[in-house]
């Protein structure tokens, strides 16, 4: 959820930490106040908890409101000044009069913070009394309370008027989804075939993303992994998320297995290689290798979508026989040689036809 600057600082204006609604309430009472409640804010502000709540959720928000909710506050201080200014004298007077003016200049470099084009959270952390790092919690858990971690990942739920023909997620996942083999290079002289499945949209918080399976050869399975009923598995399975964003297409996978976690990620193109109707996408990917050490590595990765699910294969018998049966460690020099001569086919026509569209 990508909120505005003036969402952000609406929302700050608005929060139970805001520390200068915190004293004008506590100036109020003649006491110092630790916390905000929801009706006090709205007793200072007139922000109404339907219209926070539309915000958090990255739904419009109108600037005006801010600027009617600043005018109530320093409305609000006014009436506050008048009651507190009642029947005082001396020091205590002069105490108060210093304080409703501080709280004043605040509301005022508030509005002017909110009304210009360049103010940041930083900037208004220290009109609102809060700490840097309150702020941009305040900001985080409003996000991610609506979204997971990383939520350029996720795609927005369709409104109600929203067909599916036009629905982005929807011409996302019918473009991509299928069965694949992905080779991967590692290192000079391996290449490793990873079956993956783009599977089906999934809806998580306010958002959805696209959720895909990956097996992952183990090079040395009886060195690496631990037996599972006295034989060693052959591959780790891998969840993840892939994202159709401008011209490329962002695979994010994690290891499903608790021991040795890992992390797989690549990027492709988002066009075929192939320049035919099986679907061949090409890219670069980054992850930790099988050593003790975990080692960084990167390398080539080529896609080659083998089928779509059409929906007639309920059991997924296909799809099961090639996810369990097909990844494999190509370890031969023929196999090696094949894929090697794969990888520069797939990459040479890729670059030709990115060459053609520059001329």
């Amino acid at each position: 959820m990508d909120l505005t600057k003036q969402a952000k600082l609406g929302l700050l204006f608005g929060d139970l930490k805001n520390q200068l609604l915190l004293d004008i309430s506590s100036l109020e009472r003649g006491k110092t106040l630790k916390v905000l409640d929801q009706e006090q804010v709205t007793a200072m502000t007139g922000l109404q908890r339907p219209t926070l709540d539309n915000w958090r959720r990255g739904r419009p928000m109108k600037p005006e409101t801010v600027e009617v909710a600043i005018t109530t506050a320093e409305q609000y201080l006014k009436d506050v000044a008048v009651h507190r200014r009642r029947n005082k004298e001396g020091f205590e007077f002069e105490r108060i009069n210093k304080e409703i003016e501080r709280l004043s200049l605040g509301l005022a470099r508030f509005r002017a913070a909110f009304l210009r084009a360049d103010a940041s959270v930083y900037d208004v952390a220290e009109i609102l009394g809060m700490q840097i790092t309150t702020c941009q919690q305040t900001l985080d858990n409003i996000i991610y309370r609506q979204w997971p971690l990383f939520p350029a990942m996720y795609y927005d739920m369709p409104g109600d008027a929203v067909r599916e023909a036009d629905d982005v997620a929807e011409q996302h996942l019918a473009r991509y989804e299928g069965v694949y083999l992905a080779h991967v290079r590692r290192g000079e002289n391996l290449w490793l075939q990873a079956p993956l499945r783009v599977r089906y949209l999934m809806e998580c918080g306010k958002g959805r993303f696209i959720r895909c399976k990956m097996n992952f050869p183990i090079i040395d399975p009886g060195a690496l992994a631990a037996p599972k009923n006295g034989v060693s598995p052959k591959y780790w399975e891998l969840d993840g998320t892939l994202a159709v964003r401008d011209q490329n297409l962002y695979w994010c996978m994690e290891k499903r297995q608790s021991q040795r976690n890992d992390y797989f990620y690549f990027i492709t193109g988002i066009e075929s290689t192939t320049g035919s109707n099986h679907l061949t996408l090409s890219g670069t990917y980054l992850t930790t290798g099988q050593d003790a050490r975990q080692s960084i590595v990167s390398g080539d990765i080529l896609l080659h979508r083998l089928f779509s699910d059409d929906g007639k294969d309920k059991l997924h018998l296909a799809y099961r026989d090639i996810m369990w049966n097909e990844v494999k460690v190509f370890t031969s020099k023929p196999d090696i040689d094949v894929a090697d001569k794969r990888w520069e086919q797939y990459r040479t026509r890729y670059e030709r036809d990115d060459d053609d569209k520059d001329q």
